[in-house]
């Protein structure tokens, strides 16, 4: 009897518990817990019958710690979390289309070129969720066929993408998947000079980065950057956000050597098992060719095409020479994919068709501004459907100028347009009608030509992405592709320009952003030297300036220092040592490398406009003389006179020359 009792209460028991584990994982009912740093529950705070009082409740509990909402056993909100799309076992099954929660354009990506991204929200009945990536914020659906995108809490047992500064090099790591913890990595341009060494940054735009990812989502939340580390001073990438309506300074030559003494284009190379040869070989003409004729940067073509073609080694470039995988479908990439008459044709027709006549040509539906870009602005909008496409051909572009002496970077000075503005060109700063006009885009980059002023309105002359007719009163028509560098240009207003950075083709007068591109070079101990030299002359660098030297520096504390294998010496205008004494404006510092000088930089001392050293009356007439245009300053003498920061030279920097002579406000 003993027994059977036992064994009813056993039953009663386990009857029990099933029901309690069954109320807890129930679908219809949504649970409110506390996760800790392991992503971990450590306890369930409330039930619900709803998800919106379930978020609710979670949001009233604050971020001090990371609360979640789950359904059943799945995760639906979170308030700090990362949304994992890569998902589906089959490639072809992890495509989402995606909308971006501004502007409402609609896209596509795939999750398995992007597995990670901060988690924003849920929306639409538990339908979608709001997350951020390349570039901007976006929406799409948690639930799609037979894969989702999964919302997680963020921890430190996953693998999220993050960027370092290694040696000056600006490095993304990109998860592949994060609860594996794998990922890979890409070099794509020098590093901004306030990313640390040896620290971790996490940023989904690529302009503003965190040391902390909570602090990241806070933020993002609430729709601003205030907390991170380069708040006021947004990145931009200089080869993300070239314009494809530039020239590169690299001839055919160039291009050979690269192919032959770097890649080995020319010999049999193992891909896949198989001894091949790069459907590159041959091909360094019509890189250059194709970018006159039709006015595609033809290094830029080449950064495409490397990634489209594996190095021409794929199969599609190997069987039907197709270097950029044209028409080459997700569901149905070789079958769909052009095939090509020739290695170079491939190159012709892109640059005729593709970029000319198609991604540059503002009438046509794939046009998000020239340069190659990400999910927000540039080619990537509409070309690929990976998220960091154009990271990647932006990492093909600076490794090959990095091998050459970063002859293309910063050589043009671009400006970023203000987000969702229509873009009115102007044949001349005096028309009173735009020529033709470009539809809303956030982050649109153009190369900056000129300044001018007309009425009191300050206009910058841009290359034109459009080429426009004769008459220059509107587009051209019958566009045949072919592209004229010096005759397409038009003119638009300073005013709707949101950054400005200088170039080596500097425009006189221009405002430019506070924050300088880095200079490094190959090795990265020429911009190692730059920086420690900057730090110690407290001041700034552009690319053959050292800014702004305080008056009365002694150019001892410099001169014959040895930085890494680099030797600093600082010479006068007649190229000659200049040992001790202070610095003058046009004295150079002279960066040695194994006897042979890699990199010299100018001096500017505020002040100084005639280059003795001192500030003095002397100064007054070189920049009357200039006012007058009698004897135009220019270079770091120019630099050296607008000590007010102006867009010109005026009286007002005579009136501070005699304040500093009087000793009633001393230039700095």
């Amino acid at each position: 009897m003993k027994k059977i009792i036992a064994l009813i209460i056993f039953i009663c028991c386990v009857g029990l518990v099933s029901h309690y584990t069954k109320s807890i994982t129930a679908s219809n009912v949504y649970r409110v817990v506390e996760y800790n740093d392991n992503g971990q529950i450590v306890r369930e705070i409330d039930r619900y019958n709803s998800f919106d009082e379930a978020n609710s409740r979670r949001r009233s509990l604050g971020r001090t710690k990371n609360y979640g909402v789950l359904k059943g056993d799945v995760v639906v909100a979170v308030t700090y979390g990362v949304v994992n799309f890569n998902t589906a076992s089959n490639v072809h099954l992890r495509n989402y289309n995606i909308e971006n929660a501004v502007t409402k354009e609609k896209g596509y990506f795939n999750g398995a070129y992007a597995a990670d991204a901060p988690y924003l929200g849920t929306f639409n009945n538990e339908s979608s969720v709001l997350f951020r990536l390349a570039g901007a914020n976006f929406y799409t659906n948690i639930v799609n066929g037979d894969f989702r995108a999964e919302i997680m809490p963020y921890s430190s047992n996953i693998a999220v993408s993050r960027y370092t500064n290694e040696n000056g090099i600006l490095r993304h790591y990109i998860s592949t998947n994060v609860k594996q913890k794998s990922s890979y990595y890409i070099e794509i341009a020098p590093s901004p000079s306030y990313l640390k060494t040896n620290t971790v940054y996490y940023s989904y735009d690529g302009h503003y980065f965190y040391n902390d990812y909570k602090t990241m989502i806070n933020d993002l939340v609430v729709g601003n950057f205030n907390n991170a580390v380069n708040a006021n001073k947004p990145f931009y990438n200089y080869y993300l956000y070239l314009p494809y309506r530039s020239q590169t300074s690299y001839k055919d030559t160039d291009f050979a050597n690269w192919f032959y003494n770097e890649m080995a284009y020319n010999r049999p190379q193992n891909y896949r098992g198989k001894m091949l040869v790069s459907k590159f070989n041959g091909t360094e003409k019509a890189f250059v060719d194709s970018q006159n004729i039709y006015g595609a940067n033809g290094l830029l073509t080449y950064s495409i095409a490397r990634n489209e073609s594996a190095d021409g080694y794929s199969s599609i470039a190997q069987n039907k020479l197709n270097l950029f995988g044209h028409n080459a479908y997700d569901s149905s990439a070789y079958a769909s994919a052009t095939g090509y008459e020739t290695n170079a044709s491939s190159i012709y027709y892109h640059a005729e068709k593709y970029v000319s006549k198609g991604y540059a040509y503002v009438n046509d539906f794939r046009y998000f501004g020239s340069h190659v870009g990400d999910k927000v602005s540039g080619l990537n909008v509409k070309y690929a459907s990976d998220p960091y496409w154009g990271e990647k051909a932006a990492k093909n572009y600076y490794r090959f100028d990095r091998q050459y002496g970063l002859k293309d970077y910063q050589k043009y000075t671009l400006g970023i347009i203000k987000d969702s503005t229509t873009l009115n060109v102007y044949s001349s700063p005096k028309d009173d009608s735009p020529i033709f006009s470009l539809k809303k885009i956030n982050e649109r980059s153009v190369i900056i030509l000129g300044k001018e002023t007309y009425k009191n309105q300050v206009w910058y002359k841009i290359q034109s992405d459009s080429p426009v007719n004769n008459a220059r009163n509107g587009l051209q028509l019958n566009f045949d592709g072919k592209y004229v560098f010096d005759k397409q240009y038009v003119y638009i207003p300073a005013s709707v320009v949101k950054h400005v950075f200088e170039g080596k083709k500097q425009v006189s007068n221009i405002d430019v952003s506070d924050e300088k591109q880095p200079v490094v070079n190959i090795s990265g101990e020429i911009g190692v030297a730059i920086k420690q030299l900057s730090a110690q002359l407290a001041t700034g660098n552009t690319d053959n300036i050292f800014t702004d030297v305080a008056l009365n520096t002694d150019t001892s504390i410099i001169h014959n220092k040895k930085i890494g294998n680099v030797i600093v010496r600082v010479v006068d205008k007649s190229n000659k040592d200049k040992t001790s004494g202070i610095f003058a404006t046009g004295d150079k510092v002279q960066l040695v490398i194994n006897s042979k000088v890699e990199k010299t930089l100018s001096t500017v001392v505020l002040g100084d406009a005639n280059g003795d050293g001192e500030i003095d009356v002397s100064d007054i007439a070189a920049i009357l003389r200039h006012i007058e245009g009698r004897r135009l300053l220019s270079g770091e003498y120019l630099q050296a006179a607008n000590i007010a920061k102006e867009d010109e030279i005026s009286v007002s920097a005579i009136a501070a020359i005699l304040r500093h002579i009087e000793g009633l406000r001393l230039i700095k």
